[in-house]
């Protein structure tokens, strides 16, 4: 299980000094020991593409080209089966961003106003308008509004 993580973190690493990202770095640790987020907002460059992270989140996290990697190597390897992707709870659009970049066309959900205000904004910072619609709205079985809970930091 360590070995696993350390791995992990050797990838976020290397995207983050790829990019020269040192930011991300200090944000990375800051929150591995003191579960405390970045200070700022600011836009980073990652080998997925542009991300806009708000200050007190983890967007530098999801941002980051290897975040969830297993799931995006299985996505990369598959996209020539894909027409289009929907992409349920898009969070700030890291997976849409990614298939779109494959001219797959992408239809993301984001039902937080929040975040979903960051999902516009990287959809535009990857000039990437054409290829993701997007909407504010959670899927689910019934049309209703409910209150959505969720930790803000992650």
């Amino acid at each position: 299980m360590l070995f696993k993580k350390i791995i992990t973190y050797s990838r976020y690493f290397s995207d983050y000094l790829i990019h020269g990202d040192i930011v991300s770095i200090l944000a990375s640790v800051k929150y591995i020991l003191f579960k405390k987020s970045a200070n700022k907002n600011r836009t980073i460059k990652t080998s997925g593409g542009k991300f806009y992270c708000r200050k007190g989140t983890n967007d530098f996290q999801f941002a980051n080209y290897y975040y969830e990697w297993g799931v995006k190597k299985y996505m990369l390897k598959n996209s020539h089966k894909y027409d289009v992707f929907i992409d349920g709870g898009s969070c700030i659009g890291e997976y849409s961003i990614l298939m779109a970049q494959k001219k797959i066309h992408c239809i993301a959900f984001e039902p937080v106003p929040e975040t979903y205000n960051v999902l516009r904004k990287n959809v535009l910072l990857n000039k990437l308008e054409n290829e993701i619609d997007t909407y504010c709205l959670g899927l689910g079985k019934t049309n209703s509004r409910l209150p959505f809970m969720f930790n803000t930091v992650n």
